[in-house]
């Protein structure tokens, strides 16, 4: 019988506040304390869970996003100010190191998460544009090659276009074997249609929903496998992470909601913010760390990350 993905007695805990948008959590094991992105504020906060202390560990990080363990680059960022996939600085005093800031020579619009293949080690990363077309979360800019694409950076250094039918894809993780790629797509937002995107194939269906893709045999994305694969209850899907079971665990409007693989809601947790983000962590690495709006909350859970790259 599968574990449930948490008790039914277990709560959300706040464990860190003060940002203006939190996003982008990510557990170090070796320092064992989680770092998240404050992005409006351009900085890097720390959480020590042994000791409740938080501290800013780093300002000026080009308004960086979502992130991500490597097993041979340590840390890949996802960085809105300049536009780029970045290996991220070991310390605070380093500055990052760009892996990819064009796609067929244009500039990217804001990378916003990435996500490393289990077993390739190659790095998927999500491109919408709101670090470029929204306040406070990079630079204005235009979107020089049009569109909203997933991308996959292969150890050559090359950039591939792998999902290009989404029209605001953000959220991005793969299934425990690598065979399917998950990606959120948050589509448009009636309050600000300067952001909206152009028509796309899903403007009729799958809106706001997380999408799932399958993988071939050389890891690539099977043409015509893209389909909605679940939904939050309320709000739209940002991140996302799957966990040892291959359910997918979601951020949403109103909490966190957890899927099976066949996309059926099996679980959820209220969060009294707006979720944006969330990672597993800890000591044991059953404790899931999530951002939302302004603050960090962590919630017990009964299982894990299927790999670990740090």
């Amino acid at each position: 019988m599968t574990t449930p993905p948490f008790d039914p007695s277990a709560r959300v805990e706040k464990v860190a506040t003060g940002a203006a948008w939190a996003e982008g959590p990510l557990w170090y094991p070796l320092e064992k304390v989680v770092r998240f992105s404050d992005i409006p504020n351009n900085r890097i906060i720390q959480l020590d869970p042994a000791t409740g202390e938080t501290l800013v560990w780093k300002s000026g990080v080009n308004y960086a996003n979502g992130r991500a363990h490597h097993p041979d680059l340590g840390v890949v960022e996802c960085n809105h100010g300049t536009r780029s996939l970045d290996k991220a600085p070991l310390v605070p005093f380093m500055d990052a190191e760009m892996l990819i800031d064009f796609f067929e020579g244009g500039r990217l619009n804001s990378p916003n998460d990435v996500a490393v293949h289990p077993i390739e080690h190659t790095i998927w990363f999500t491109d919408p544009p709101y670090g470029i077309l929204s306040e406070g979360q990079g630079q204005p800019g235009e979107m020089e090659y049009g569109r909203s694409y997933v991308f996959k950076l292969d150890h050559h250094g090359d950039l591939e276009a792998v999902v290009t039918e989404l029209s605001r894809p953000n959220g991005i993780a793969f299934s425990r074997d690598g065979k399917r790629l998950y990606v959120t797509n948050t589509a448009d937002n009636p309050d600000k249609p300067e952001e909206n995107a152009p028509e796309s194939v899903t403007d009729s269906a799958g809106r706001h929903h997380i999408w799932a893709f399958d993988l071939g045999a050389d890891n690539a994305v099977v043409k015509g496998s893209g389909r909605p694969f679940a939904c939050p209850a309320a709000g739209v899907p940002d991140g996302i992470t799957v966990d040892e079971e291959d359910r997918v665990w979601s951020s949403g409007g109103d909490g966190v909601s957890v899927f099976d693989s066949d996309g059926s809601l099996i679980a959820h947790a209220p969060v009294p913010e707006v979720v944006s983000n969330l990672c597993f962590g800890g000591e044991d690495g059953q404790d899931l760390f999530i951002t939302a709006t302004t603050s960090l909350y962590r919630l017990r859970t009964n299982t894990r990350e299927p790999w670990s790259f740090a």
